[in-house]
């Protein structure tokens, strides 16, 4: 199959139903490293959506949507044919008024493919790790901190450890969990050492 070209920024795509949508960025995920299409609908409340490369660039699921002609999901529109519109905004009313093809029943969301499924349990452990970051947050002292960290440090993750950071203007480095945590627990405690000493 001939590979698509990656979107810029400021070009302009036609969904397959019709719809057109102008290149925000091409941007990656800042977890999974998975490289994302951000882009804005010229249409309706001009809303901003965000798709996988590899699903933003591909074919038509023709098995799903039969009466379909299109290849692709997204096709590149250039806006130099619509040399008399002044407004973005005035192309997608002017595909809306010339739609070649009925108009589709409402989209289904689209299940997300088997390896981006949430593995069982997995909400309840990110709303664990949520609340223990609130509850660190939350903490009216130095010393209900450090003793949050200690209670909960053989489950608390680098994630967490590192917002704490953040939260206290002490940026953690390296990839070890457990030296994160030493040194979260070592700057707490020279804080307290430091607001006793000013008492």
């Amino acid at each position: 199959m001939k590979q698509r070209a990656v979107p810029r920024p400021g070009d302009f795509y036609k969904h397959f139903k019709d719809k057109l949508y102008q290149i925000i960025t091409v941007a990656e995920h800042s977890e999974t490293g998975e490289v994302l299409v951000i882009y804005q609908a010229l249409y309706g409340e001009y809303k901003t959506y965000a798709r996988p490369l590899s699903m933003f660039l591909s074919e038509v699921d023709h098995d799903k949507y039969p009466g379909v002609s299109a290849k692709y999901r997204f096709e590149r529109v250039d806006v130099k044919t619509y040399q008399n519109i002044t407004e973005l905004h005035q192309i997608g009313n002017i595909l809306e008024r010339h739609r070649e093809i009925p108009k589709p029943e409402p989209k289904e969301p689209e299940p997300l493919p088997e390896k981006e499924m949430p593995k069982p349990g997995e909400h309840r452990q990110e709303k664990e790790q949520q609340d223990l970051l609130i509850r660190f947050l939350d903490a009216e002292s130095n010393e209900e901190r450090l003793e949050i960290l200690r209670r909960n440090e053989d489950r608390i993750s680098e994630t967490v450890l590192d917002s704490i950071g953040l939260s206290m203007d002490f940026p953690l480095s390296g990839d070890d969990r457990g030296k994160k945590l030493r040194d979260l627990e070592g700057f707490i405690k020279t804080k307290m050492k430091y607001e006793k000493a000013r008492r």
